[in-house]
């Protein structure tokens, strides 16, 4: 609870210093009116966040400075707070802050290093599923879409 309250303090921070206008006003400039270039700069954001954050911190700080951004752009939420999460995802498992990584290295015994190199398949193949439900929306929104109806 302690992570989600500095957590929801720094996003109030954020927000106060108008990141969040800067991060849109950025963001529209370098996209134009174009979602899907839009999303390829967030997931790239997210890619790197993901990094050096932990999940919950990052999403709580992250999701809402996005949200208005993607709403602007008539971007599905549902949509967009899955590849949020697989981007924040795959930073648990990638140095420096990989949380998972270092489980699971005290659990195999090995060092992180070692770990890290024989991950790099795994982390490739995630980042082109990743761009794969980016641009192929419908591979996220099918389900949703079936039992809203």
């Amino acid at each position: 609870m302690l992570v989600c309250g500095a957590a929801t303090a720094a996003a109030f921070l954020i927000t106060t210093a108008q990141i969040p206008a800067l991060l849109s006003g950025t963001l529209l400039k370098l996209s134009g009116s174009n979602p899907m270039l839009l999303m390829l700069y967030i997931n790239i954001l997210l890619l790197l966040v993901g990094c050096v954050m932990d999940l919950t911190p990052a999403l709580l700080i992250m999701g809402p400075m996005l949200m208005p951004i993607i709403l602007k752009f008539g971007i599905d939420p549902v949509y967009f707070g899955v590849v949020m999460i697989v981007n924040l995802c795959i930073g648990l498992i990638t140095p420096p802050v990989g949380n998972i990584l270092f489980v699971g290295c005290s659990i195999a015994k090995i060092s992180v290093a070692d770990m890290s190199k024989a991950i790099v398949p795994n982390i490739l193949i995630m980042v082109a599923t990743l761009f794969l439900i980016t641009y192929v929306p419908g591979l996220v929104t099918f389900i949703p879409n079936l039992v809203g109806r």
